[in-house]
């Protein structure tokens, strides 16, 4: 007797051990099959600048959809883009490799204002006194002419002023940006400083005129009007100031 009820309780012990063997199994396919289910994730494919709104970043292929296995997926990934979060900006610099987070992206860049950079052209800033920069008149958006004055070749006692670059976009004033929001509008706008920095955007060979003339003369900015014929070169020295010009008088 004693022996059936010994292989009872072993028969028992088997079916149940391998029942839960079975269980076992069964649920561990079922966490490794939900970690490797495919999720939606964006990354950076180019450097995504801070300041870049994220539906422009998609649309110049700076990042990219792609699918990765759950248990890879980062917290916080960026699932989509949409109406919702399509304005918002990269609030910093975002290198190529980088999944995308949602928390990289707000209303505004960290920091201070984003600057937008028209494509194909460089930002360059300029200091300017209260009179070389137009008073107040000048904001972003502005097309001024810039003028330099240096001393003549061989003659440090005659000055001479030439029209450095005849159309220039400001697309900053202080800290007040042409797209972004401002930092601190008052201050850009008041002319209560004597100094104020402008940025402009220029093309890569007049970068290169505009940050000699800024190293190396003195530097003028004047607020152009739509119909004004500014002559890039056109100049003038000490000697031949009180001559007719060809222009309005």
């Amino acid at each position: 007797m004693k022996r059936k009820i010994a292989i009872t309780s072993a028969i028992v012990l088997a079916l149940l051990g391998a029942v839960m063997v079975v269980l076992y199994t069964r649920g561990a396919d079922g966490r490794a099959l939900a970690s490797s289910t495919p999720e939606t994730v964006w990354t950076a494919v180019q450097a995504v600048p801070a300041g870049t709104p994220l539906e422009e970043a998609r649309k110049k292929g700076l990042i990219r959809e792609t699918m990765v296995p759950s248990k890879a997926r980062p917290a916080g990934a960026l699932e989509e883009i949409s109406s919702t979060n399509a304005s918002l900006v990269a609030t910093s610099d975002i290198a190529p490799g980088e999944y995308l987070l949602a928390a990289r992206f707000a209303d505004t860049p960290t920091g201070k204002s984003a600057i937008t950079v028209p494509e194909g052209m460089v930002s360059i800033s300029l200091q300017l006194g209260d009179a070389s920069k137009v008073g107040s008149f000048v904001t972003p958006g502005s097309h001024v002419a810039i003028y330099n004055t240096v001393e003549a070749p061989g003659n440090r006692n005659i000055k001479s002023t030439s029209v450095l670059l005849d159309d220039v976009l400001v697309i900053a004033v202080g800290a007040q940006p042409l797209m972004g929001q401002d930092a601190n509008p008052a201050e850009a706008a008041s002319g209560s400083s004597s100094t104020v920095t402008i940025t402009v955007a220029v093309t890569p060979s007049d970068s290169v005129r505009l940050v000699h003339g800024i190293q190396t003369g003195s530097i003028y900015a004047g607020l152009r009007g739509t119909d004004a014929q500014v002559r890039q070169g056109e100049q003038i020295n000490d000697l031949n100031v009180n001559q007719a010009s060809g222009g309005a008088r």
